[in-house]
């Protein structure tokens, strides 16, 4: 199990910088990492399907119904970072523009679900609520990567430490899908090249 100073020190590790006891530390390596862990880890979890990050529930319909549009409205739970499933339809991330009879089944307005979807309204979801001591491995590799990417030139000033960042970060990221940790929507591949072919 890995903690933040776990992950961070992997990132400081391979680039060859001393590591850290705290994130508090008084040091550059620290307050670098302070700047950018929280919104790098964030940021890495959005933009894949991390299989350990995906949360499922039920909500409860808000007593005020939307203005127009739509009869229901939900709350997003406060841990909330991406939509995965909303009632029965899967959210596909990588068809946005493809328009079908199901594409206005809901909508996100500020921290609402906006929806004709009935209560209490099935939700699947990507959270930011866990702990590095609930992340795949895989994934603590990947996140360390990506910091070192992100810290190699203040840290090294030296663009081959960069490059070499970056590639271990791709590779770490391979490595994550090769092995199922990143989920792909089945809907979206059954239609991906009937759709792409035509947007």
């Amino acid at each position: 199990m890995a903690s933040q100073v776990d992950i961070c020190n992997l990132a400081l590790t391979s680039l060859g910088a001393a590591p850290i006891i705290s994130i508090d530390d008084d040091s550059e390596p620290a307050s670098l990492l302070r700047l950018i862990y929280d919104l790098t880890l964030e940021n890495e979890l959005r933009i894949n399907t991390w299989r350990f990050s995906i949360k499922r529930t039920t909500l409860p319909a808000l007593a005020t119904a939307p203005a127009y549009g739509y009869s229901k409205q939900y709350a997003l739970p406060s841990d909330y970072l991406r939509a995965i499933q909303v009632g029965e339809h899967y959210v596909c991330e990588n068809l946005r523009n493809y328009v079908t009879d199901k594409s206005t089944f809901y909508t996100l307005e500020g921290n609402l679900i906006l929806t004709d979807e009935a209560a209490p309204l099935k939700f699947r979801y990507i959270t930011n609520g866990l702990t590095p001591d609930e992340y795949d491995s895989a994934f603590v590799m990947v996140i360390a990567a990506r910091l070192a990417a992100m810290l190699a030139e203040p840290i090294t000033q030296s663009n081959s430490k960069k490059a070499a960042a970056k590639q271990e970060y791709k590779d770490a990221l391979m490595a994550a899908l090769g092995s199922g940790l990143v989920e792909v929507p089945a809907e979206a591949q059954q239609h991906d090249s009937w759709i792409l072919a035509r947007i």
